[in-house]
Formats: structure tokens, C-alpha cells, sequence
């Protein structure tokens, strides 16, 4: 409740939705209803959630730390501690349409291509090259 709060203090609750447990085709539109998607977790091993919002059509910006980071490659990226340099890169996605339509692109292609096939492909290769 804490950062709900905030938010209304901050003068922005209008421009936040804490949504809750979502899925389905609600959870699609909240994806595209949204103008730029942050993931600043400090540790997320992979991250299916910016591949969701990236497919949806979400600019996304990523804690370089997140594993879903080393795949994406036409997304922001910043250190999780950093929040000087997020900010920066929040309002810039924000301000320069152009930008996001680009990340917009890029990354849509990028998610499509990460499928689980090709990443097995990729673990039965490391795995050969090693037995």
C-alpha cells in the first residue's frame, strides 16, 4: 500500500495502474494500453513479463541485470540502483515518440525470434561442445 500511496501523494496515481493479478486478454490490453513497460528488478533470472509486453506491442526498459536483458537488445537498459539514469531513460522514452516506435519494432522482431526451440538448441550445442 505504501507505494499506492505515494503515487497519490507524488500527484500521479492518475498516470499509474497497480493492477493486481492479471491474465488473459485483460492482460493484453493493459500491455497495450501502457506507454512504456519498466522491469528494474534487481535479480529477475529471466523475465517472461517484457517479453509479453514487448509482443503486445510496449517499448520496454530493463535492468541490465535482468537474464531477459542479454536477449533483448532493442530495449533501454540501466543499472536497477541507478534511478537518476532510469528516470532519464523513462522520460525519454516518453517525450520521443519516434524512439519508442523504433523499440517498439525492433524489439517485437527480437521476441519473436526467442523461442524455446531455439534456446534448447542452444543448451543441447554448450552440452555437446563439453561431452
Amino acid at each position: 500500500w505504501q507505494i499506492i500511496r505515494l503515487s497519490a501523494e507524488l500527484g500521479i496515481s492518475g498516470k499509474v495502474l497497480f493492477a493486481g493479478f492479471v491474465r488473459g486478454e485483460k492482460l493484453n490490453k493493459l500491455y497495450r494500453s501502457a506507454d512504456l513497460f519498466v522491469l528494474s528488478s534487481v535479480s529477475e533470472p529471466f523475465g517472461l513479463t517484457p517479453l509479453e509486453s514487448i509482443l503486445n506491442g510496449t517499448p520496454v526498459l530493463l535492468s541490465k541485470q535482468s537474464g531477459i536483458s542479454e536477449i533483448i537488445t532493442g530495449a533501454l537498459k540501466v543499472d536497477f540502483w541507478d534511478i537518476e539514469e532510469m528516470a532519464n531513460k523513462i522520460i525519454c522514452a516518453l517525450r520521443y515518440p519516434v524512439m519508442s516506435k523504433q523499440m517498439q519494432e525492433h524489439g517485437k522482431k527480437e521476441a519473436e525470434a526467442a523461442t524455446w526451440h531455439k534456446a534448447a538448441q542452444k543448451c543441447i550445442q554448450i552440452y555437446k561442445k563439453f561431452t
